[in-house]
């Protein structure tokens, strides 16, 4: 049937039903008995709204604990990989004392400090951080419920909180060492106090509303251009109304809320590399991920590096420290390296950079789950409920657009959303493209789509029908079905069996069960003969657990010619082209080692033992 199919199915079912949450929340006409007083008759409207509200926060939670269950008793239980297995690290670090190392973050801080805390009160406890995470994500379902009553209705604010608490990526991501929980709610968090303070004008609410959005940076700091704009929103609605030293005002009070998370971030990176870098330098690396001739707008990876987060940074400093020509480069030197190389290719190439921004921003709102630590779509064939009792991307996004279509809603608060679409959007697009970054952009988008469907729901109950409401239903609708068509998932974004069974892999390789883990390696392999990652992973198997040097050499032989400038891998091989004899041919491999990394020893006492060999 395809989406739009099932688009069309599924778009009505739930117009009645919100038409009864508006009922029952106190938005509509509910017929009392003549013997009750109007005071009975609106608490029980009010009781009933709240055990609504109730109800499906209580759906949310449960959602979520399920498929947490059932990821529990999947391979990707304990897995961690990527930037999952760097959060570890560092948290280990943080609840030992080591908070910083005495250098400038390459990543914004807050998540691992946070993970930290929880390691250093519990222990290294990932169900812990997890379940917190379901927490989170469900006092997330709240504040979109919130903040959707505050700037449309209680109809919309129910459908709202419906859709969020059955949203699949929500559960998905919980579950996950990674920091997107905590973004959501700090992002939703802010926009709350912000549309609180609008209305309200107390100074406490304008300082809060800036240290929620101090911490979102901290966090991850792509929410910074939005956190800008938002100062020029405050003097220019307060402007409007002729309250320009009260927009003045709180536009400061806000700034100063900001800066006060942040500042402690950028006086540490100063004091330790002596360069003002405000909360992270990855940013060049990452903008040049997404500007080069070979970026595909969704890999994370910088062309001519190791796919493995640790080996990659490693290669992405020795790129950058030898372009530079300054073995004591600093992080914003080599940050600002990479931004220089990005834009080197946009003004060289500008046809193709725009293009491939074009392309980016497609992928943007494409319903395909862009994965980037693992696997997706593989991960959550194990949950039956993300399967079949969940909301997808495919859907919201539509109804989104119908909804931005129809317009309604308070125009003050709306317009702070809208800002923060557009805004957080335009932020992503110049870097690269994956389902977690642009979670925080689909808790607003869910918020649209619900009042798109309040706003059907109302021109099918209205008698007689209002027509020039009527028109406008009639065109967001055929929004909603284009949009149906436009971001069904595109082949080409589709991930690859061979990602997929490596990950599996990976997952069987930490939970020990090493024969599944090669026939999973050995399938990515037959699937992508060139795959370096998993050909050294099932060369470590078969090194390691079950050793075996000529195994070892059967597998990476193969793939070496496409892997040359893994070091790893050229290491392993060299090792193991000794022990089978094959001596001068290890040797080349090892001094290729002890050449690109020229400070490690144990690299250099190998090529020594190998050389003195008889």
């Amino acid at each position: 049937m395809g989406v739009p199919g099932f688009f069309l199915l599924g778009l009505f079912a739930p117009l009645r039903l919100c038409v009864r949450f508006r009922k029952w929340a106190g938005q509509g006409t509910i017929g009392a008995m003549d013997s009750e007083s109007p005071a009975s008759s609106r608490q029980r409207r009010l009781d009933t709204g709240q055990l609504i509200v109730v109800a499906l926060l209580a759906v949310a939670l449960l959602w979520r604990v399920v498929f947490f269950l059932e990821m529990y008793a999947s391979p990707y239980a304990d897995n961690l990989t990527l930037d999952s297995q760097v959060y570890h690290e560092v948290a280990l670090a943080a609840a030992a004392g080591e908070w910083s190392h005495g250098e400038t973050f390459f990543q914004a801080p807050l998540y691992p400090w946070v993970m930290g805390a929880v390691y250093s009160l519990v222990g290294p406890s990932q169900t812990l951080v997890k379940l917190l995470q379901i927490l989170l994500s469900v006092a997330s379902c709240w504040l979109i419920f919130h903040i959707a009553d505050r700037v449309f209705d209680r109809g919309v604010a129910l459908v709202a909180l419906a859709i969020s608490a059955v949203y699949g990526m929500s559960l998905y991501f919980a579950n996950e060492l990674l920091v997107v929980s905590v973004i959501v709610f700090l992002d939703l968090l802010g926009l709350d106090l912000l549309v609180r303070s609008a209305s309200s004008g107390r100074k406490f609410l304008w300082v809060a509303a800036g240290v929620v959005f101090g911490l979102s940076a901290i966090a991850r700091p792509t929410i910074l251009p939005f956190v800008a704009t938002v100062g020029v929103w405050i003097v220019v609605t307060r402007w409007r109304s002729g309250k320009v030293r009260a927009a003045l005002r709180e536009a400061v009070l806000f700034g100063v809320g900001v800066a006060l998370p942040i500042a402690p971030v950028t006086l540490h990176n100063y004091l330790a590399d002596g360069d003002l870098v405000l909360v992270a330098a990855n940013g060049g690396v990452n903008f040049f991920i997404g500007n080069n001739p070979q970026s595909d707008g969704i890999s994370a990876v910088v062309p001519g590096t190791r796919g493995d987060r640790w080996g990659g940074r490693a290669d992405q400093d020795r790129i950058a420290v030898q372009a530079l020509g300054d073995p004591g480069a600093t992080p914003r030197e080599i940050s600002d390296y990479w931004y220089n190389s990005a834009w080197k290719y946009i003004r060289g190439s500008p046809l193709d950079a725009f293009r491939h921004t074009a392309f980016k921003a497609f992928i943007l709102i494409n319903a395909h789950e862009v994965s980037n630590n693992r696997i997706i779509e593989f991960v959550t064939r194990h949950s039956s409920i993300y399967s079949w009792a969940t909301l997808k991307i495919w859907l919201i996004l539509p109804l989104a657009l119908a909804g931005l279509v129809i317009g309604g809603g308070r125009r003050q608060p709306k317009s702070l959303l809208l800002i923060f679409v557009v805004v957080y959007s335009a932020t992503l697009i110049p870097f690269f493209i994956n389902a977690r970054f642009r979670m925080p952009l689909v808790a607003i988008l869910i918020i649209f789509a619900a009042s798109a469907i309040v706003a059907w729901s109302s021109w099918l109950r209205a008698r007689p029908l209002d027509q020039r409401f009527g028109r406008l239903v009639g065109v967001s609708v055929a929004v909603a079905l284009v949009g149906a068509v436009v971001v069904r998932p595109l082949p080409l974004l589709r991930v690859t069996d061979a990602q997929a069974f490596f990950n599996e892999g990976e997952a069987c390789r930490a939970h020990g069960d090493f024969a599944a883990a090669i026939g999973w390696y050995q399938a990515a392999l037959d699937e992508h003969p060139g795959y370096c990652d998993a050909a050294f992973n099932l060369a470590q198997i078969h090194a390691r657990v079950f050793p075996d040097p000529k195994k070892v050499v059967e597998v990476l032989e193969p793939v070496e010619p496409s892997c040359a400038e893994d070091i790893g891998l050229r290491r392993l091989l060299g090792l193991s082209l000794c022990s089978v004899g094959r001596r001068d041919e290890g040797i080349e491999h090892l001094r290729f080692v002890v050449i690109r990394s020229p400070g490690s020893e144990e690299a250099r006492r190998e090529l020594e033992r190998a050389l003195s060999q008889d």
